[in-house]
């Protein structure tokens, strides 16, 4: 059952309408083209659509925002995020052509003209967004290397660009070679039962920022051999501020105020 209304209160008639025939659309697809796991297909609404706006819960898209889905598959989380963001721009990037063409054929029967598609691997594609996004993909220092080259730095809204994945697994030990991001446990947004088990395939979420780069005063101080140099620096970054020193591109240890 279509309750979407329930968790999101601006949805309209005409995107659940959406919502309904998505779900008809991905059915009858994955007869022909194995994109969700047919023991799934049933539970597809929850696991697979509730599941993907559970990045919109995360952060709203702010209007002709630029959003990259890597690894898209079939559509996912790409689709449902660009039914419920219509001026919000989404390109759907697959290494995989009849995956893509899925994605083209649905988004052309939904008339979804916020959807472009992208039929290449995501090493290759160089263009810049305000946001990736992804569900299940590779471990993120690997999907970092990929990615990072295509986040825009200027950011549109309160907080600055960055990465959306939903993943499962233990997210802290794939993390702990960054500082800025953020776990949500989708469970706090969804009261389903899928989301509440740990037998659930993907039940978190994780948000990484850019962080602005620090602001140095002076940026050049001439001072006598020998006597102290004093700089101060203001940080804008989420969700911890945090800065480093380095001279001659080593880091130095030295006290944060």
């Amino acid at each position: 059952m279509i309750d979407l209304d329930k968790h999101f209160s601006k949805i309209s008639q005409d995107q659940l309408k959406k919502f309904n025939s998505l779900i008809q659309l991905y059915k009858s697809w994955n007869s022909k083209v194995n994109l969700i796991s047919r023991k799934d297909i049933d539970n597809l609404y929850v696991n697979h659509i509730l599941h993907s706006l559970s990045i919109a819960k995360v952060h709203e898209f702010i209007d002709g925002s630029d959003i990259l889905d890597v690894g898209t598959g079939g559509g996912l989380p790409g689709i449902p995020l660009a039914i419920l963001f219509p001026k919000v721009n989404f390109t759907l990037l697959d290494s995989i052509s009849k995956k893509i063409k899925v994605v083209e054929d649905i988004s052309k029967q939904l008339s979804l003209t916020n959807v472009k598609t992208v039929n290449d691997r995501a090493e290759n594609h160089n263009l810049k967004y305000d946001f990736i996004i992804s569900r299940a993909v590779s471990k993120m220092d690997g999907f970092y290397s990929m990615v990072n080259k295509n986040i825009k730095l200027k950011s549109r809204s309160n907080i600055p660009n960055g990465i959306i994945s939903l993943k499962g697994g233990d997210l802290k030990d794939e993390l702990k070679n960054f500082n800025d991001y953020k776990i949500f446990e989708i469970s706090e947004f969804f009261s389903n039962d899928f989301f509440n088990t740990s037998n659930a395939s993907y039940y978190n979420l994780y948000m990484w920022l850019h962080r602005k780069k620090g602001d140095v005063e002076p940026a050049t101080q001439v001072i006598d051999l020998n006597r102290q140099a004093v700089f101060t620096c203001s940080v804008v970054g989420w969700p911890v501020e945090s800065t480093s020193w380095y001279k001659n591109g080593y880091p130095l240890h030295v006290s944060h105020r």
